[in-house]
C-alpha cells in the first residue's frame, strides 16, 4: 500500500485488532452494509469516545455531555496563558491528518498571503481536547453516523500546528475564515478547496475512494453509505450532495481554524504552555 496518507497509515492494525481481518477486507471491497454499518459504527462510538460518553452520545443525554464540555474547558482554560496574548493579531491552523502531508502547501499559502509564521510543529489531538474543540458537533442531531469516524480519523494521529500573525489583515482570525472555504469543494483560493485538489486523487468516481484509500479515510464506510444514500437519510444533513466531491465533504476537512470567538478556547485546548510562550515571546 501507498505510504502516501501517512498519518492514517496505522487505520489498518487498529480495524483490525478492534473488528478482524475480515471487516479491513469488507471495508477495501466496499462490502460493508448498512446492518453490519450500525453494529460497527457503535463499536467504534464506543473505542474511541469511551462507553459513558458514547452512550450519552447515542441516547441524546444532553445535560451529562454539557457537564463534560464545561468541566474540560475549565480544564484546558483556567490560567491559560492566552489571556496575556493579543488574539486579533494571531490566527490557528490546524492541518489535519488527512491534509497532513500537504502541510507545506498550507504553510506556502500563508506565506503568499504575507503571514508570519510564530511557530508551527507536529500535534496529535486527545479524546478530551477533540471533545472541547468539536463539542458542536458532537451533540448535532446528525452527528452519529459520520462523528465516529471523523473522531477516529483525527485523534491521536499527526496534525499540523501552524500559528500565524498578521499587521496587514484586520482581526487575524476573522479573515483566516473568510479563506477556509468549504469541504469537498475545488477553489484554489480557499484551505478547503486546496484539500479537496490535494486530495481528489483519492476519488475513484462520486461514491468510491479507491479502493486502497477506503480503510484509510473511509474505514468502516460511513462515508460511502452516506453518499450512496444507504443510511437513513434523516439522519444526515445531506450537504454534501453540492460539493464537488461529496466523498470530501467529510473525508477532507483538511484544516481546522477557529474564528474570532473560538480562538482564545482553541489555543489554549490545542497549545502547551511552552508553544504559548514562544508566542508571547515574538
Amino acid at each position: 500500500m501507498s505510504k502516501e496518507l501517512s498519518s492514517l497509515q496505522v487505520n489498518k492494525s487498529i480495524l483490525t485488532s478492534l473488528f478482524g481481518k475480515d471487516i479491513v477486507l469488507k471495508s477495501q471491497k466496499n462490502q460493508i452494509d448498512n446492518e453490519l454499518f450500525e453494529y460497527l459504527n457503535t463499536k467504534l462510538s464506543k473505542y474511541v469516545y469511551g462507553d459513558d460518553i458514547a452512550s450519552a452520545v447515542s441516547t441524546r443525554n444532553m445535560k451529562y455531555l454539557e457537564d463534560y464540555y464545561n468541566y474540560l474547558y475549565e480544564k484546558f482554560t483556567n490560567n491559560s496563558l492566552s489571556k496575556d496574548i493579543n488574539l486579533s493579531k494571531i490566527g490557528l491552523i490546524l492541518v489535519r491528518p488527512e491534509m497532513y502531508d500537504n502541510s507545506e502547501k498550507i504553510i506556502n499559502k500563508l506565506k503568499q498571503l504575507k503571514f508570519k509564521i510564530l511557530h508551527t510543529g507536529d500535534k496529535i489531538l486527545s479524546i478530551e481536547q477533540y471533545i472541547t474543540l468539536y463539542y458542536h458537533g458532537l451533540i448535532h442531531e446528525y452527528s452519529t453516523i459520520d462523528f465516529p469516524t471523523r473522531t477516529f480519523n483525527y485523534v491521536g494521529k499527526k496534525s499540523r500546528l501552524i500559528i500565524v500573525s498578521s499587521k496587514d489583515h484586520g482581526n487575524v482570525s476573522t479573515y483566516l475564515n473568510t479563506i477556509k472555504g468549504q469541504p469537498g469543494f475545488i477553489s484554489k483560493d480557499t484551505f478547503r478547496g486546496e484539500t479537496a485538489e490535494s486530495l481528489k486523487k483519492y476519488i475513484k468516481s462520486t461514491d468510491k475512494f479507491y479502493a486502497e484509500y477506503n480503510v484509510l479515510l473511509d474505514p468502516i464506510s460511513a462515508y460511502r453509505l452516506i453518499v450512496n444514500h444507504k443510511v437513513d437519510q434523516t439522519k444526515t444533513d445531506n450537504h454534501q450532495e453540492l460539493a464537488d466531491f461529496p466523498l470530501l465533504y467529510y473525508a477532507g476537512q483538511g484544516v481546522h481554524i477557529p474564528d474570532n470567538t473560538e480562538i482564545e478556547r482553541d489555543i489554549s485546548v490545542i497549545c502547551t504552555e511552552k508553544e504559548l510562550e514562544k508566542v508571547l515571546s515574538k
